[in-house]
């Protein structure tokens, strides 16, 4: 039953996703096609706008060119222009002609799209006049005289005069609206071809907004156009400028870089990397399909850009799937009420047993279940029940065994604690012990080396070969004894202290070997030995500089006792980077070498490898010991490579910055 509803709900949910993914691709060709035929009636306006006042301007520049208007006749000059502005279509403010002696005359269209006449020459002393048209198009009432303008120094004339053909200008600012313009400006000559003016037709963009406006002002689309070089803005449907003023005459134009739509930012700067012209951009809220499509004729070189939001065309849709959603998850609510009352009552001797179990599991096995039928599910409580009344014999049994066993464990264990710290106070006492017995032995031995060193060196006396020989032999078997007492005292401090008893400073290390191995080199040739040396400069490290000799000391002394007569000792020292940086000290023999079994071993204290192999050599067996605690009480680490019968390298890595506690420092 739970398959057959879960198929439902699989089913039932692939149904709607299909539904939807096909509405979305629906939706998504309809909106295309929506900003493609938005773009495409945005070029048709601006294209009828601009070959419409192309062509009219063509017409009136042939009329005054082949004089077949009289502009010197006030009257006629008057209708000319009046009339003529009335066949422009309403998105042209102006029709005028400027002269080369700076004459400048036309109609425009004012705020209230009256058409007023304008006047400017020497009666006007360089000031434009305007009028009120008469019912005969003749100039009436006199409106307004603005400051004095010469039109040749306009964009427009200038541009025209320099072609020499119809052009049109580029953008600027008109010197009356607070607006940007542009023009479409023919030069007139005479029958010599010499310039006499230039006629214009002058349209301000903020038409060309409004138009914007109109056309997309129930689809919640944004609109602009700009230069396709610059960037800059010529129009759109935002209500925003397309400039910024800076002073009176001084203006800035604003580009699409400035403006607030990140989408429409992005579109444009893609087009001039690949020329792409469709995009469909995902905002924070919407998916916005964004067409750039190109405007360009003599003069113009423009893009429009139009973007639509896909919301508008999917809100309602989008409440829709939401409200069936929510039917469907409703019926499925209830399909799953009725579900649950259905098989509750086929389920309850299940859950009985399951709740039994869990009970029984926990602990409670006299928990039982109840037979409700002698079904299949009655058969297997009955078994279950049968099982419960076996372990609970069972485990009733088992319980005393493990009660006894748990009172011996936990005599065994009081036991074992004992033993530990009777082991303990043992460790402690033979510490204590050595750590005293040291001592005591050091000053006599010091005083005995003393001694020994005045006879050797004939202070009291001269002293035959015989004699020299058994000082010798007395200074030898003095420093001996000397270095096993260091080393037990050294060996009971750092047990006893740990890290906090080195003393720490800036260590030298290749000096301090170079002087280990010279003090070393007359037991060496004592005993027949070659120490070869490799002590290269060291990087400084925070160490113990007495314990960072006991180590090079301890570990040249026990490659003497594990060297054969006339063997070779290398003993080098270096700086490393690996794994961090260091210092790496190494002595290695050809001696009687170490057994793989034993390599763990020889750093405990008073183990000896030679005793152990019956070799004739032997010590105390601490020294490499209280090399293992040195090299560790300074965060550092000791190897050892070897194989019985050829010899043993020891290799020491010391931290140049050891990181200790804080309580060491």
């Amino acid at each position: 039953m739970i398959i057959s509803y879960m198929l439902m709900i699989i089913t039932f949910s692939t149904i709607i996703c299909l539904v939807f993914l096909s509405w979305r691709v629906s939706a998504k060709n309809i909106i295309t096609k929506i900003v493609e035929d938005s773009s495409e009636e945005i070029i048709y306006k601006i294209e009828r706008i601009f070959q419409a006042s192309l062509a009219r301007n063509n017409a009136n520049h042939s009329l005054i060119e082949n004089k077949m208007v009289d502009l010197e006749d006030k009257k006629k000059r008057e209708m000319f222009f009046a009339g003529g502005i009335k066949l422009y279509d309403e998105e042209v403010y102006s029709f005028s002609y400027g002269t080369e002696n700076g004459e400048y005359y036309g109609a425009r269209r004012n705020e209230k799209n009256k058409i007023e006449i304008m006047e400017n020459n020497a009666d006007t002393n360089g000031k434009t006049r305007y009028y009120a048209t008469a019912t005969d198009l003749t100039a009436g009432e006199f409106i307004i005289e603005t400051e004095k303008f010469d039109c040749r120094t306009r964009d427009w004339y200038k541009i025209a005069k320099e072609k020499g053909k119809t052009v049109v200008s580029p953008i600027y600012k008109h010197y009356e609206m607070d607006d940007l313009a542009i023009s479409i400006a023919s030069p007139i000559v005479n029958r010599n071809g010499a310039l006499q003016g230039v006629m214009g037709t002058h349209i301000p963009l903020s038409n060309i907004d409004n138009h914007l406006k109109e056309i997309v002002k129930d689809k919640r689309t944004a609109v602009y156009i700009v230069e396709k070089g610059s960037g800059e803005l010529v129009a759109n449907s935002m209500g925003r400028s397309n400039f910024k003023t800076l002073d009176k005459d001084i203006i800035k134009r604003v580009t699409i870089e400035e403006i607030d739509n990140k989408s429409i930012r992005e579109a444009f700067q893609a087009n001039k990397k690949n020329s792409e012209t469709n995009f469909i951009i995902e905002t924070e809220n919407d998916i916005l399909h964004i067409k750039l499509a190109e405007y360009k004729t003599e003069g113009l070189d423009w893009l429009i850009i139009t973007a639509i939001p896909e919301s508008q065309f999917t809100v309602e849709i989008m409440r829709s799937v939401h409200f069936l959603i929510f039917l469907a998850i409703l019926a499925l609510i209830i399909s799953l009420l009725i579900y649950w009352k259905s098989s509750a009552k086929i389920l309850e001797p299940i859950n009985n047993l399951i709740n039994a179990t869990e009970k029984f599991s926990r602990g409670d096995f006299l928990q039982r279940t109840v037979v409700f039928k002698n079904d299949e599910i009655g058969k297997l409580l009955t078994a279950f029940n049968k099982m419960a009344e076996e372990l609970y014999i069972l485990i009733n049994g088992l319980e005393e065994r493990v009660k006894k066993r748990t009172i011996d464990l936990e005599k065994t264990n009081l036991e074992l604690n004992a033993a530990k710290l009777k082991a303990d106070n043992s460790s402690q006492a033979k510490s204590e012990f050595l750590a005293f017995m040291s001592h005591d032995m050091k000053t006599p031995l010091t005083i005995i080396s003393a001694y020994g060193q005045e006879l050797k060196d004939e202070k009291i006396g001269e002293l035959n070969p015989d004699q020299a020989e058994r000082v010798d032999n007395i200074l030898y078997a003095s420093n001996q004894l000397t270095s096993i007492v260091e080393n037990l005292l050294d060996f009971s401090k750092l047990e006893a202290e740990g890290k906090s008893s080195l003393l720490l400073g800036e260590v030298d290390v290749s000096v301090l070997a170079a002087e280990v191995a010279n003090g070393m080199s007359s037991i060496y040739l004592r005993k027949n030995l070659r120490m070869i040396t490799s002590i290269a400069d060291t990087n400084l490290i925070i160490a113990d500089r007495r314990m960072v000799k006991c180590v090079m000391q301890n570990l040249l002394n026990n490659a003497i006792k594990c060297s054969n007569y006339g063997d070779k000792v290398h003993f080098n020292v270096a700086s490393t980077y690996e794994p961090v940086e260091g210092v790496l000290i190494e002595v290695a023999d050809y001696g009687i070498g170490i057994p793989k079994n034993m390599q763990e071993l020889i750093f405990n204290p008073f183990f000896q490898v030679n005793v152990a192999l019956q070799h004739e050599q032997s010590g105390s067996g601490l020294g490499l010991a209280v090399v293992k605690k040195i090299v560790e009480a300074h965060c550092g680490k000791i190897t050892v490579i070897s194989d019985e019968g050829r010899g043993a390298k020891f290799i020491v890595f010391l931290p140049s910055y050891p990181e200790f506690d804080d309580a060491v420092l």
